[in-house]
């Protein structure tokens, strides 16, 4: 038999169920999502490590006196490359060497190191201008220009100092080059010397 509701029957089940779907305030409410965290800030852009920089002058120099130089071996270190001109007169080539020479101790620890390459093609003029290289002195031999052209240098005298960190500090050629105290004061700055 079927169960009748009367209507006041009805209306009371109407508002019980009104009143437990109706929020209270007093009642907690499920948690809504949870907002994303804020995104991490982005960082600056830093320079690679200095032994991801390419190295300016990795190069190898041939030596007066025979072999080579490999200049990335002194890449810790402030360099100081030199080109003479090749038709530099023997005064200003015997000059050369005894500017190299202070150049090579007028820094401090360590360098700067001073390869002077002699551009001439007469290699036996030019050792017995030069004599042996004082230390931190290393006498280079390029007269075919082959180093010099890995290097992009197309004219003569040139000049390129780096310093430790493998940044060009200077890079000098033709007349511009010839100012030995310029470039001098320049390699021992980088070196560590006071800049007087």
């Amino acid at each position: 038999m079927a169960r009748s509701e009367s209507p006041a029957g009805r209306a009371l089940l109407v508002a019980v169920l009104a009143v437990a779907c109706t929020p209270r305030a007093d009642r907690p409410t499920a948690p809504g999502p949870t907002p994303a965290p804020p995104a991490p800030p982005t960082p600056a852009p830093q320079s690679p490590p200095d032994s991801e920089v390419p190295d300016p002058l990795d190069t190898t120099i041939p030596l007066l006196g025979g072999g080579g130089l490999e200049l990335r071996r002194f890449r810790a270190m402030p360099r100081l490359l030199y080109f003479a001109a090749p038709d530099a007169a023997d005064e200003d080539l015997a000059r050369l060497a005894s500017w190299a020479a202070d150049v090579a101790r007028g820094g401090r620890e360590p360098g700067p190191v001073v390869v002077l390459v002699a551009t001439a093609e007469a290699h036996d003029r030019v050792v017995d201008l030069w004599g042996i290289p004082p230390p931190g002195v290393y006498y280079g031999w390029d007269p075919q220009g082959a180093a010099a052209a890995r290097l992009a240098i197309r004219s003569f005298p040139a000049a390129i100092l780096v310093d430790a960190k493998g940044r060009v500090r200077l890079r000098r050629v033709g007349p511009k080059a010839a100012d030995l105290s310029e470039i001098g004061r320049k390699a021992r700055v980088a070196a560590g010397a006071p800049d007087w």
